[in-house]
C-alpha cells in the first residue's frame, strides 16, 4: 500500500473531543481565536475532522509534508479540507470541498520515508473563500469563520440538547466503535460541539 493511501486510513484509532483552550492560541477581544485569513490546506481523504475533536494523520504526501514544516515553524494552523476524490494525488481547487476546519497540529511524529504521523487539534468550522497564488508547493486559500447559528430561545435550546443527547445514547449503545463514556463527556459541551462528535463516529 502507497505511504499517501495511509494518510486518511490510519486515523480512526483516537478520536476525542477537546473543548478549544483559548490559551492555545492568541484571543481577539470577543474570546474568538486569532486566525490568519489566509492557511495552508491539508487535503484529507476519506475523512472528516470536526471542531473541538483532537485526531492523529498520516502525512506523506510531498506539499502536505512541507505544509506541516511550515507550520510547525509559524502559528501551528492549517486548514483541513476534504477531497470530493480519493484518486486525486495532488488535488487541485475544485477537487476540494469549500468547508472544513482549522486545526492546531499538536505534535509531529517523524517516521522513515519522510512519512509523518500528527495530532491536530480543530478549532474552527471554516469556508474556503477563495484560493491564492503561492510560492509553496501545498495549496492556499482566504478563508472564513463559519459560527455556529445561534439558537432563537433557551427553551429552543434546551430542546436540542435532550435530542442530541438521547441520539448519543442509542449511538454508544447500538455501535462497538463509540464509548461509552462519551456520554458523560457530552454533557458538559454544547450542543453544537456534541454534534460534530455524533457526527464524527456515524
Amino acid at each position: 500500500m502507497r505511504h499517501e493511501e495511509r494518510e486518511s486510513k490510519s486515523n480512526r484509532f483516537l478520536v476525542l473531543p477537546v473543548p478549544y483552550e483559548k490559551t492555545d492560541i492568541t484571543d481577539t477581544e470577543d474570546g474568538s481565536p486569532n486566525i490568519p485569513p489566509q492557511l495552508g490546506i491539508l487535503p484529507l481523504r476519506d475523512v472528516v475532522v470536526y471542531p473541538h475533536m483532537v485526531s492523529p494523520l498520516l502525512v506523506a504526501r510531498k506539499p502536505s509534508v512541507k505544509l506541516i514544516e511550515d507550520a510547525n515553524h509559524g502559528s501551528g494552523l492549517i486548514a483541513l479540507v476534504a477531497q470530493r476524490t480519493q484518486d486525486a494525488e495532488y488535488p487541485h481547487p475544485e477537487d476540494l470541498f469549500k468547508v472544513g476546519t482549522v486545526a492546531k497540529v499538536m505534535k509531529v511524529l517523524q517516521f522513515p520515508n519522510n512519512v509523518m504521523q500528527i495530532y491536530v487539534h480543530a478549532i474552527a468550522r471554516i469556508r474556503l473563500v477563495e484560493f491564492v497564488e503561492s510560492d509553496a508547493p501545498y495549496l492556499v486559500a482566504g478563508i472564513e469563520i463559519l459560527n455556529d447559528r445561534g439558537m432563537e430561545s433557551d427553551t429552543e435550546l434546551e430542546a436540542l440538547s435532550r435530542s442530541v443527547e438521547d441520539l448519543l445514547g442509542k449511538i454508544t449503545t447500538i455501535s462497538e466503535e463509540v464509548p461509552d463514556d462519551l456520554t458523560v463527556m457530552a454533557r458538559d459541551m454544547d450542543p453544537s460541539a456534541t454534534a460534530d462528535m455524533i457526527a464524527m463516529y456515524l
